[in-house]
């Protein structure tokens, strides 16, 4: 009975991280099926717990690598195998609902305790804002260099053109109407 009690207290303390988390948390077994969503999951990818458990994560997002554009691999065979990350520097988040999202994986193989790897786990961090804000500092950045170099060319055009009107004024005082 103490076991069950430290058991269930030990599930409800899980669950509350898990719920708490503001990051999407996906488990998946080995075929990529969703075992588990936690609330900033659902809430991320558009979809609630009961219509994605038992699917494959792949049926309802879609990463693309922000460079080229591609579709790449399940998240789930990333996780599990530890590879090196395809998807490139925040890789693009399509929802089922058109929620295009730009985030940060990490991921986690779910080892039994003989050792096998019998699912994974994977985060998903929404850095859209941060993205977008970079964006724009780089663009507003490309606006002020364009808009100095303006000014230079002025400045200098205008050191040009001061002399020959100069010129032109003299010439004019000393000739006849």
């Amino acid at each position: 009975t103490a076991t069950k009690q430290t058991l269930r207290a030990a599930q409800a303390r899980i669950t509350t991280v898990l719920d708490a988390i503001q990051d999407a948390v996906i488990t998946a077994d080995l075929s990529g099926n969703v075992l588990h969503l936690n609330p900033a999951a659902e809430k991320m990818l558009a979809v609630t717990l009961p219509l994605a458990l038992g699917r494959p994560v792949s049926s309802f997002v879609e990463l693309t690598a922000p460079d080229t554009q591609t579709l790449v691999a399940d998240p789930i065979d990333y996780a599990v195998g530890r590879a090196a990350n395809p998807y490139g520097r925040l890789p693009r988040l399509v929802t089922t609902d058109g929620s295009d999202r730009r985030v940060d994986l990490g991921g986690a193989p779910l080892v039994d305790d003989e050792g096998h790897v019998r699912g994974a786990v994977v985060v998903l961090r929404d850095l859209t804002l941060q993205h977008n804000a970079l964006e724009s500092l780089q663009h507003a950045k490309q606006m002020e260099a364009t808009g100095q170099l303006a000014g230079g060319l002025a400045h200098d055009l205008n050191n040009l053109l001061t002399p020959i009107l100069s010129y032109v004024d003299l010439v004019q005082r000393q000739t006849p109407p």
